[in-house]
């Protein structure tokens, strides 16, 4: 008895210890109490908590699981397991924890919501679409959180009309429901109709209290559309607010960036990563930054930590595209061509412009065969793609095949006569081929 009471009393400190943001000692105090009961699943619990602040997400969700053992009708531990999932980018094993919690709050739209974002995170979109179905029936009938989490599968798939019914629909459903008029800017966006996403957030901002991630996905908006002095105002509206808020430093560092006062962007962008260290568009701006101010050792491990990022969770093919991009900048080819790799297989209609930036990646690492098998796949889609052309005339020079490298020369040069690129090329034949001639007359004197 004496020893279970010791174990409350350790429980009850490492509670006071948390509150007072001490977790260290908290940690150790519960770790105490855990040692001498481990069957209290509320102690797992609270250790789970501490474990994910701490940014120890991997431990967070063995604990959170073990409390979900324990007590296994209790849904805030499942759902505490598959936040934590997620922010180790295993968006798998999110929603199968998701899947569980859904069976046991069937009627909750919230749950299915969930389920459906977190199938649709980790590619599975059509077990997302199977769980719309079920939660269609367990609800009795659509729900604006259910069809937003749908309309954002369909739209990561590219099925944008069905996309932009689901966010219309939600948003009919439920006026206030920011997140489906956040989404469907995003979509009109991502269509190339900048006038119909601002227009969105216009309507929804002026109708309703808009909360900090709405306000800095329209500021966001507001800057991709060249809109910076209203993109800041809003940002900085947040950040008197809430003067932590990484996301908004980071806009900031953006409009900075785009106005071409790269230093005050790097010192903003520095900040967003003492914020928040898991930023992922925070890290890959900073080293554009850096890039540009000739630091580039710094923007290289800035880099090798986001690709190690990338490839713990299911990256959008966009931006893995973006960070193949900023590799190939950074004068890492061989990183950039494994990125652009991924992002060629998770499309699923691969995009030309993905395949010419392989082929670049490749080449650039020195690997000519599989820059030139990419640039052959080019061509098949694209006959006259004048980039595929020069490189395959050039990566056959290189090698010394010179008949090849002419042939290419040829093909070029009859659908793009004018190209700087291709004629330069051919001059750069003619001096290898006469090099090529005076090696064989001094060999035969």
């Amino acid at each position: 008895m004496d020893h279970w009471v010791d174990a409350e009393r350790l429980a009850t400190k490492a509670a006071e210890l948390c509150e007072a943001g001490r977790f260290e000692e908290a940690e150790r105090s519960l770790q105490a109490a855990i040692e001498i009961d481990g069957e209290q699943p509320e102690w797992h619990h609270q250790m789970g908590i501490i474990l994910h602040v701490t940014s120890r997400h991997r431990e967070a969700v063995a604990s959170f699981d073990r409390a979900s053992e324990l007590s296994p009708s209790t849904t805030q531990f499942l759902e505490a397991a598959a936040a934590a999932c997620g922010a180790t980018g295993d968006h798998a094993a999110a929603a199968s924890r998701l899947e569980r919690l859904a069976r046991l709050d069937r009627d909750n739209p919230t749950r299915w919501a969930q389920l459906i974002e977190a199938q649709a995170a980790s590619g599975h979109h059509d077990e997302a679409e199977a769980s719309f179905y079920l939660a269609e029936m367990q609800c009795e009938g659509p729900h604006a959180a259910v069809l937003t989490a749908i309309g954002g599968s369909l739209a990561v798939r590219g099925v944008h009309p069905r996309a932009i019914w689901c966010f219309q629909e939600a948003i009919r459903l439920d006026p206030a429901f920011a997140l489906a008029h956040r989404r469907l800017a995003e979509v009109h966006a991502l269509t190339g109709d900048l006038s119909k996403a601002l227009t969105t957030y216009e309507r929804f901002i002026d109708a309703n209290a808009v909360d900090p991630e709405t306000a800095l996905s329209w500021a966001g908006l507001l800057v991709e559309a060249g809109r910076l002095r209203q993109g800041g105002e809003v940002a900085r509206r947040v950040l008197d607010a809430d003067p932590v808020n990484a996301h908004a430093h980071f806009v900031l560092g953006e409009i900075a960036m785009r106005r071409g006062h790269f230093e005050q962007a790097a010192q903003t962008l520095q900040l967003v990563r003492r914020l928040d260290r898991d930023h992922v568009q925070g890290t890959r701006s900073l080293a554009r930054c850096l890039i540009h101010l000739g630091q580039i050792g710094d923007a290289r491990r800035l880099l090798s930590r986001a690709v190690k990022a990338s490839e713990r969770s299911d990256g959008r093919p966009a931006d893995l595209m973006e960070l193949g991009g900023l590799l190939v900048d950074g004068g890492m080819p061989e990183e950039a061509a494994s990125v652009f790799e991924r992002a060629v297989a998770a499309e699923e209609s691969v995009d030309l412009a993905a395949l010419r930036l392989l082929a670049k990646a490749r080449y650039l690492a020195g690997d000519i065969d599989g820059g030139r098998a990419i640039s052959r796949r080019v061509l098949r889609r694209d006959p006259g793609c004048v980039a595929s052309l020069a490189n395959l005339a050039r990566a056959s020079l290189k090698v010394g095949q010179l008949a090849e490298s002419s042939g290419w020369l040829r093909r070029g040069l009859a659908a793009h006569p004018e190209d700087e690129g291709l004629r330069g090329l051919r001059w750069r034949l003619g001096v290898a081929r006469a090099a090529r001639v005076l090696k064989r007359l001094v060999g035969a004197s």
